[in-house]
């Protein structure tokens, strides 16, 4: 079942504008850097295969990479082709990069760890790796990141089993203390997926 999702998210990813999978695929073998798809588009794709829906159409791409984001995507622009608009803005503060070509948007982030001193309160933050990254997220099913380099989906939360049974999961235990607008975000992603919300969600 595994290898059936593997090859279905690879096939998609390698069909992505521009060829930016393997760009992608290129930057992290030529540099010994690790990178992976995550959150949203990946999300999606799983809901599209696993519960048959064919109504998926958002192109924007949420990128981790264990080195820095600003190089990956100046590598980018510098790599595409034949487009006539490539912008890069440059969030500081959070490590992270956001990429527009032609009207596709890729967040770009550093892999990061995440430490509230105080229900809350802002973070620390403190680089980290793709595993790790996965931890500090919301949901289960926003957990699941799909590798290029190992073509393989990494999934260390029950993600997709969760997707199956269409129930919101929170990462942890500590998940709406440590950040209380997860509360919004559980009533959106409900709404719009039409995911159930776990008791042990509802709990918190």
């Amino acid at each position: 079942y595994m290898k059936k999702l593997n090859t279905y998210l690879y096939d998609h990813l390698k069909n992505l504008p521009h060829d930016l999978f393997n760009l992608i695929l290129s930057y992290s073998k030529n540099n010994n850097i690790r990178t992976a798809f995550v959150g949203g588009f990946i999300r999606d794709l799983l809901i599209q295969k696993i519960h048959n829906m064919s109504n998926y159409k958002s192109i924007d791409l949420d990128i981790l990479t264990e080195g820095s984001p600003i190089l990956l995507a100046k590598f980018i622009k510098k790599s595409i082709r034949n487009v006539e608009l490539c912008l890069i803005k440059e969030f500081d503060i959070y490590k992270t990069v956001e990429v527009n070509i032609d009207g596709i948007k890729i967040d770009i982030a550093s892999a990061r760890e995440e430490v509230y001193s105080a229900p809350g309160e802002n973070p620390l933050v403190k680089d980290s790796t793709i595993e790790k990254d996965l931890k500090r997220r919301d949901f289960t099913i926003n957990s699941i990141a799909f590798e290029p380099l190992g073509k393989q989906i990494i999934d260390l939360y029950e993600g997709i089993t969760h997707i199956n049974s269409k129930e919101l999961h929170l990462l942890h235990s500590n998940s709406v203390i440590d950040d209380p607008s997860r509360i919004l975000r559980c009533a959106k992603y409900a709404s719009r997926l039409g995911f159930d919300i776990s008791k042990t969600a509802l709990y918190q």
